[in-house]
């Protein structure tokens, strides 16, 4: 874990996540981030109707709307109303940017998929005191072959991570020595939700080690990453009412699960 000073706050940096957890509260630039629907935009006819008189007859099928990416995934993320009274969740520094922000870092390894991202949302819970528990990031792609690839790339990543220090994906931030523990498990598998999960611990050279369990979903073109540091703090969590690593993720697979097919099956 490293420190990192921004807009007059020191925010903890963990490198083979991206996961940003504040040390004094996640917020944006001071305020809030707040994620909504974009507006609805209603059609006119233009047409006169003496040229509509002269036009053969077209028959359309009706579109089924799909909702702003950004609403999608702002329901995917864990919410205040998921977690008890006490925590915070806020959207971390440029938590909704994907330009210049890292989603895949793990191992030093190559992720070519972070190009085929069109929008992220990476929220952060908090306790009083500022601790980092909990990160949630859902990331859109721009077709279900790129999200099905960073699982790909993520799985590969483990398999051949070095035993040695590798440069962070994050810039800025100093090498990093990734050890991999026995896989959690996230519960009873939710049908069309792919997953890779990690138990992982890392060691900065500067002499930080943390220990985080990690579950990355899949479905169609979506991929939500769910960050636990396992700390006294994420012990006592509960989210919906449901504490442990298992239970969590399988939360977060259930909610993936729910989501109409439209959402997930959309190529950009």
């Amino acid at each position: 874990m490293t420190l990192r000073v921004a807009g007059g706050r020191t925010w903890l940096a963990y490198g083979s996540l991206t996961l940003f957890l504040a040390a004094a509260g996640c917020t944006n630039g001071g305020a809030k981030t707040s994620i909504g629907a974009a507006p609805a935009v209603t059609a006119t006819d233009s047409a006169s109707p003496s040229a509509s008189a002269t036009l053969p007859s077209i028959v359309t099928t009706p579109s089924i709307a799909v909702p702003p990416v950004q609403q999608i995934l702002a329901g995917l993320v864990v919410k205040q109303a998921d977690v008890p009274a006490g925590l915070t969740v806020d959207t971390i520094p440029q938590g909704d940017q994907v330009a210049g922000q890292v989603s895949l870092d793990l191992c030093g390894a190559n992720f070519p998929s972070e190009d085929l991202r069109v929008a992220r949302l990476q929220v952060a819970v908090s306790n009083a005191s500022g601790d980092g528990i909990l990160s949630t990031e859902a990331v859109a792609y721009r077709d279900p072959a790129a999200a099905s690839q960073a699982l790909a790339e993520l799985q590969a990543a483990k398999v051949h991570c070095p035993s040695t220090y590798v440069p962070s994906g994050v810039t800025g931030q100093p090498p990093i020595l990734f050890k991999f523990g026995p896989t959690p498990s996230t519960g009873a598998a939710v049908p069309g939700v792919e997953a890779r999960v990690f138990d992982v611990t890392t060691r900065v050279q500067t002499g930080e080690v943390d220990r985080s369990l990690v579950a990355y979903l899949v479905r169609g073109r979506l991929l939500i990453g769910v960050y636990l540091l396992v700390n006294s703090s994420s012990s006592k969590l509960t989210v919906n009412g449901v504490a442990g690593f298992a239970g969590i993720a399988n939360g977060f697979e259930q909610r993936m699960a729910a989501l109409p097919a439209t959402d997930v099956s959309v190529t950009l």
